[in-house]
């Protein structure tokens, strides 16, 4: 069975009127595997050489992001409550930061890692013309 993205998680929490705990205590730069992949296409196109960061142009915590999920689709973003890692019942431990600074593939390409936002709103795209659950179910037996 296909994993939830920690994206689908929230909005079929938020989907279903369920809470949704949301770390104010860490920073990420989420972002669409999409995007991931066409990035990294774009770097092995290019005459690039080194170490380059694939992730959203910009950062913040699980709960903002939980909160953005929430607007892009539409949905009740106060069930959204704010929540520490150090509060959690998680079994592994969580770094509390894990962006990463895009410069250098902007300035390289020469064009803008996608946002936080932007990669919500391709996301919400792709699974209201029903790429996501296409792509869930490759590979499946009938």
């Amino acid at each position: 069975q296909a994993k939830n993205s920690l994206a689908e998680w929230i909005l079929l929490r938020l989907e279903h009127g369920e809470p949704v705990p949301g770390f104010c205590d860490t920073a990420f730069a989420p972002v669409l595997v999409n995007d991931t992949v066409e990035w990294i296409l774009r770097l092995a196109e290019s005459s690039c050489h080194g170490v380059y960061h694939v992730a959203s142009a910009d950062h913040g915590s699980k709960y903002a992001f939980a909160r953005e999920v929430a607007a892009v689709f539409q949905l009740d973003a106060s069930l959204v409550r704010e929540s520490l890692v150090q509060d959690s019942s998680l079994s592994a431990p969580r770094p509390r930061n894990t962006w990463l600074r895009t410069d250098k593939i902007t300035a390289s390409l020469g064009q803008p890692m996608p946002t936080i936002r932007q990669g919500l709103e391709e996301f919400r795209a792709l699974r209201e013309n029903g790429f996501c659950r296409r792509l869930k179910n490759a590979g499946l037996p009938a």
